[in-house]
């Protein structure tokens, strides 16, 4: 397996994976294996989605940042 990838997460995203009790590694599990990838509604973002331990999770992304920059995160 291959090293992950590396995350920047925005304050914003820290502030809401706190307030919605969404973990890092969570956030890391969506974006390796997504159920779907579809445009965010905001330009030059991305939207992942996927079921983590039940929950289904939302992660947006900055498109085409590196590190991958999280800008937000909820619970679907």
């Amino acid at each position: 397996m291959g090293e992950p990838p590396r995350l920047r997460l925005t304050a914003h995203a820290m502030r809401r994976m706190i307030e919605r009790n969404i973990t890092e590694r969570e956030v890391r599990y969506v974006l390796a294996a997504p159920d779907a990838v579809y445009p965010s509604g905001v330009p030059g973002r991305s939207a992942l989605r996927a079921i983590v331990g039940g929950r289904k999770l939302v992660v947006v992304v900055a498109n085409g940042s590196d590190p991958v920059e999280v800008v937000t995160a909820w619970e679907a």
